[in-house]
This record gives C-alpha cells, sequence and structure tokens, in this order.
C-alpha cells in the first residue's frame, strides 16, 4: 500500500473508533440518568408502601419496630445521597468543560476533578442505602409475620 492509502486508512479508523468512543459515553449517560431515576423512584415508593402495609403484617405493637425506623433512614439516605450526586455531577460537567476551555489535557480518570469522584461515591451509596432499607424491612416483615 502507498503511504497516503496507510494514513487514509488510519484516520477512517481513527474517526470509527471517535464515533464508537461518543456513542459508549452516551450509553453511558443515559444509563445513568436511569439508575438515578430507578434508585429515587424505588425509594420513594418503598417509603409509601412501607407506610401503608406496616398496620397490616405489625398491628398496634410491632416487633423490633427500630428495624423500620433504620429502614425510612436509609431510604431517607438513598434519596438525598441521588440528590447529591446530581449536584456534583453538575459541578464535575463544569470543571470539565473548564479544563477543555484552558486547552488542559483531560484524563477521564480525573474529569470533573473532586465533584466528579463525589459524584460515583454518591452513585454507590443511594443503591446501597436503598438495599440495606430493603433488608430491614424484610427482617422488621419477618419477626411480625403471622403474630
Amino acid at each position: 500500500m502507498t503511504e497516503p492509502a496507510d494514513s487514509l486508512k488510519q484516520k477512517d479508523q481513527d474517526l470509527s473508533l471517535e464515533k464508537y468512543r461518543d456513542l459508549l459515553l452516551e450509553y453511558e449517560r443515559e444509563s445513568q440518568t436511569k439508575y438515578d431515576r430507578l434508585v429515587a423512584t424505588l425509594s420513594a415508593g418503598a417509603f409509601g408502601v412501607s407506610f401503608s402495609f406496616i398496620d397490616r403484617i405489625a398491628g398496634d405493637n410491632p416487633a423490633i419496630p427500630w428495624t423500620m425506623i433504620v429502614a425510612w433512614s436509609l431510604w431517607a439516605v438513598s434519596l438525598l445521597c441521588v440528590l447529591c450526586s446530581h449536584q456534583q455531577s453538575t459541578m464535575a460537567l463544569g470543571h470539565a468543560i473548564k479544563e477543555l476551555d484552558e486547552k488542559r489535557e483531560l484524563d477521564p480518570a480525573t474529569a470533573g476533578g473532586c465533584a466528579g469522584r463525589l459524584t460515583g461515591i454518591m452513585n454507590c451509596m443511594s443503591g446501597a442505602a436503598f438495599i440495606g432499607g430493603l433488608i430491614f424491612v424484610c427482617i422488621f416483615t419477618s419477626a411480625n409475620f403471622g403474630r
């Protein structure tokens, strides 16, 4: 092959990789948005469902009522983490845009700075808090079902 042909082939390959990367970034954003909505919806729904069934399951004198308080607290933490994640995400995007505007080399692992890292931490915490709340509701339900 001639040198110009090799150069064109490399440019086409680079362009394809760039398009693929852009597509992956778009999917990542969509996935994160869906995750945030899902955790918020599930946590808020769990609050409502647990309030409505607590009387049916436990009656007037429930065993280990503190487990429901812990579950509600964890779901509140889950919702708070989702809200904080959104705020931190906005700050991280602003930081990354500023880095690009200043023509600094942008490393995807550190893009967004501290706010970017906090966004990831808050996302993990929101999911963990939701699951923790479910575990405590299961404990409460098993202790009170059929009493």
